[in-house]
């Protein structure tokens, strides 16, 4: 039980945030993750209010891949007992391989039983849960290693796939859960941060075989390899992003593999729920760039960024990175693959691997390339994309006008008309990401200077 004080604090903050504050109980402390540090409320984004932008938001002009890298699992603890082990023990942070690679869909023979369910821990956002304090510093490292001359002047926003996923839905009207982004500019860059009521994944429960069926077909080429993650760059509307998400398996030579006598795996070229009219040519991804960069182990890494800021991720290379054209979202389900859409586009992934399964077995898996029906999603959701782009710009400022450029966005899924309420932090929080990321990857002046006091 809080004390009297806390819990009176807590009510308020709910309140503030839109939130029924009834008897004290179960609910409030719930949502305390919520409205963890929340100061005053600064304004409000109403749905209703966004207009669509001017420009067309399209993937037709591509993107680039900037940077990857797989977590490494750990399996064994370092030994105890020499005092130089303790003190190695304490120095090494969560471990990342570089470029990494996604595990590779292959072809099992069906029917496939879920057998007893997995024990395993899956986190809905590993980056969140490795590195609490600086979900985007392993794309940094990463991006230290990789790509270490690119500078993030003219991004003007960096963000996981998720968090777009959650505005994209707000904008069309619909929020399934509460959510919380805390927004910081570092220059003129937004920085998007997700804030979680838990980094476990409760999704493999009862009748949903998400976990199991990733187990069952994929394979994994690096050992000790946990989630595989990358950062592209992409134009939405006039705004240039970074965004981060996790890959869920590669194909390889782009699903021709998996052709076979089984006829329950079948490869379609194109989705059968678009009409061949609305099909388009899908962006080729540039296969030599991406070769080059993660190339990595074949050169000198001369101009590998320094960084020595803490708590940080520890880099090995490893792994042969995965090629954008042999992208893969995962899913498992009865439902038609096409409501995977706005996580394909967010994440420009060409493929969609949906086994289908009827109580506990898999009798059937469809391998589709869904990226020649992007342009015709796009058509179909225009309004809905160039509000997102309304509504991120409307973020820009409210961050940039707030205190210390640092502010806290809530929706509250109970609130009609749908809106989202931004408040400053109580006490001013620390940045997103450490100085001397900072300093390397930003070269204004104005910056520097900032970020050397």
């Amino acid at each position: 039980m809080l004390p009297s004080l806390a819990r009176k604090s807590l009510r308020r903050r709910l309140r503030h945030a839109g939130f029924d504050t009834g008897a004290f109980g179960h609910i409030e402390k719930k949502k305390r993750w919520l409205v963890r540090n929340l100061g005053e409320k600064i304004g409000r984004v109403q749905v209703g209010s966004l207009k669509p932008c001017a420009d067309q938001v399209t993937s037709a002009s591509g993107f680039e891949l900037l940077c990857s890298y797989s977590w490494r699992v750990e399996t064994k603890k370092l030994p105890m007992t020499l005092p130089q082990a303790n003190a190695e023990r304490r120095s090494l942070g969560p471990r990342i391989y570089v470029p990494g690679e996604a595990p590779v869909v292959a072809q099992r023979n069906l029917p496939l039983v879920v057998g007893r369910r997995s024990t395993t821990k899956h986190y809905r956002d590993a980056n969140i849960a490795r590195m609490p304090s600086y979900p985007f510093e392993p794309m940094f490292q990463s991006m230290s290693v990789l790509n270490p001359g690119f500078r993030f002047d003219k991004i003007d926003l960096i963000v996981n796939r998720n968090s777009l996923r959650h505005l994209l839905r707000f904008t069309g009207g619909s929020v399934q859960e509460n959510f919380r982004l805390d927004l910081a500019m570092i220059h003129n860059t937004l920085v998007v941060t997700p804030v979680l009521e838990s980094v476990l994944d409760q999704g493999a429960g009862r009748g949903n075989f998400g976990r199991d069926f990733e187990d069952l077909i994929v394979r994994r080429s690096l050992r000790d390899s946990g989630s595989y993650h990358r950062a592209i760059r992409y134009n939405l509307g006039p705004l240039n992003c970074a965004v981060l998400s996790e890959l869920d398996a590669a194909l390889e030579d782009s699903g021709e593999a998996l052709t076979s006598d089984d006829k329950r795996w079948m490869l379609h070229p194109n989705p059968v729920s678009v009409p061949p009219s609305e099909l388009s040519g899908a962006f080729q991804p540039d296969d030599r760039a991406e070769k080059v960069l993660f190339g990595v182990r074949n050169r000198i890494l001369v101009n590998k960024a320094k960084l020595w800021h803490e708590p940080r991720s520890e880099m090995a290379l490893g792994g042969n990175g995965t090629l954008s054209k042999d992208a893969a979202e995962l899913y498992a389900g009865r439902e038609r693959g096409y409501r995977k859409m706005p996580q394909m586009w967010l994440g420009r992934i060409p493929f969609l691997v949906h086994g289908k399964y009827t109580g506990r077995c898999f009798t059937r898996v469809d391998v589709v390339r869904f990226a020649t029906s992007f342009a015709a999603y796009e058509t179909q959701i225009q309004d809905r994309l160039q509000k997102l782009v309304s509504l991120l710009e409307t973020l820009r400022k409210l961050a940039t006008d707030a205190a210390e450029q640092r502010c806290i966005v809530i929706c509250n899924k109970a609130v009609k008309p749908r809106e989202l309420r931004v408040f400053n932090h109580q006490k001013t929080p620390p940045s997103p990401l450490p100085a001397d990321i900072r300093r390397h990857f930003w070269t204004n002046q104005e910056t520097r200077k900032q970020d050397a006091v």
